[in-house]
């Protein structure tokens, strides 16, 4: 799937951040009852309204526990934040930026079961401990030709060398160790060579049994 890489810098938000449990599957239906709040309690046009230069909303994932994690619902601002707001602030670092298209929020579940499913397993990178970033801009989010961000922290996996294997060792050993004792023993007699040759023999013998014991 298409993303493109990017270093962002650090980034302020403001907004409200809320708990969100995942265990029984539900995190995404109780994601989208936060954002229809936010329309009903005029949380969405607070933020709009302190939002730097693209104006658009944005939810960050963050604070992942095992039965859950926290999302915020939050502009990116300069602007000091608005009671029953907070500040949240993302380190620079590198991001994988996915661009998709579709209405919301029937395309935002799927969105990151892509990422997740197809991106991830086989991609040189791995997360980051930093907030993931959804990006949402002013638009008509039910229209099929809508277009949305997300942005996952990166960092390239490290390239692990592998331990050099030592292969066997035992018939170089006894191919040298042989060859001596043959040399040694041949010294004076008739036909040297006939002792140089069998200590070859003898020590390129045991030397293949003591491979492979050590191998068994």
């Amino acid at each position: 799937m298409d993303f493109r890489i990017e270093e962002k810098p650090r980034t302020r938000f403001v907004g409200i951040r809320k708990f969100i449990r995942g265990k029984d599957g539900k995190a995404m239906q109780r994601i989208r009852e936060l954002w229809d709040e936010s329309f009903l309690n005029g949380t969405y046009d607070k933020l709009l309204l302190v939002s730097d230069n693209n104006p658009g909303i944005a939810g960050l994932y963050l604070d992942y526990k095992k039965d859950g994690f926290t999302y915020c619902f939050a502009a990116s601002s300069s602007k000091e934040a608005q009671p029953g707001m907070e500040e949240i602030i993302v380190e620079p670092g590198t991001f994988a930026v996915f661009e998709f298209i579709g209405p919301l929020p029937e395309i935002m579940e799927s969105s990151w079961k892509r990422i997740y499913n197809e991106w991830f397993p086989d991609c040189e990178f791995e997360h980051a401990d930093e907030p993931e970033i959804e990006l949402y801009p002013t638009g008509d989010r039910s229209s099929a030709e809508y277009r949305f961000e997300i942005r996952i922290p990166v960092l390239q996996k490290k390239q692990r060398t592998p331990p050099l294997k030592s292969g066997p060792r035992g018939k170089l050993y006894g191919l040298l160790a042989g060859g001596l004792l043959g040399i040694v023993f041949g010294a004076g007699a008739d036909n040297p060579i006939v002792f140089l040759l069998l200590g070859i023999i003898i020590g390129i013998v045991a030397g293949a049994a003591w491979d492979k014991r050590k191998a068994g």
